[in-house]
Parts: structure tokens; sequence; C-alpha cells
């Protein structure tokens, strides 16, 4: 199975903003994740695949600033019938 690895990092996200990272077009999400890339203590609110399958959604809570986050979807072809 050929498969691909999509992100996008988000540095100064608002705190519990959610975030979707697509599969390019004909690929649906395999599984994912969220990566915090800041260092105050932070917490992952959310991290699922996004409607349809069409890629993954993630957010973190941070009281005192805005979060620097990367989410990553893990994308694969879909073949038909």
């Amino acid at each position: 199975m050929k498969y691909e690895i999509v992100q996008e990092n988000f540095p100064d996200s608002p705190s519990g903003e959610e975030h979707t990272v697509l599969c390019p077009s004909g690929s649906k999400v395999l599984g994912g994740g969220v990566r915090v890339n800041s260092l105050d203590s932070v917490v992952v609110r959310s991290s699922y695949p996004a409607a349809g399958g069409s890629g993954w959604v993630g957010a973190a809570l941070d009281t005192a600033a805005p979060v620097d986050l990367t989410v990553y979807a893990i994308c694969a072809q879909v073949k038909n019938g």
C-alpha cells in the first residue's frame, strides 16, 4: 500500500482552535496526530479524523499563550471497485 504523510504547522494558533490537514485528492486518511511544538504546559484538546476521511483535525490548549502545533495526516490512495 502506498501512503503519504501530510503535515502543516500552525505556529500561532489561538488556544483550542481546531485545524484540519487534508489528504490529496483521491486519498483517504488512515490515521494522524498532533505534535505540540510549544515549550509551555500544553494539552492536546482534539485529534480525530475529519468528516468523510478527508484528513485529520487537531487542537491544543494553553492558558498562557498561543499554541505552536503541527497536525499530521497519514493518507492512502483509494482504489475504485
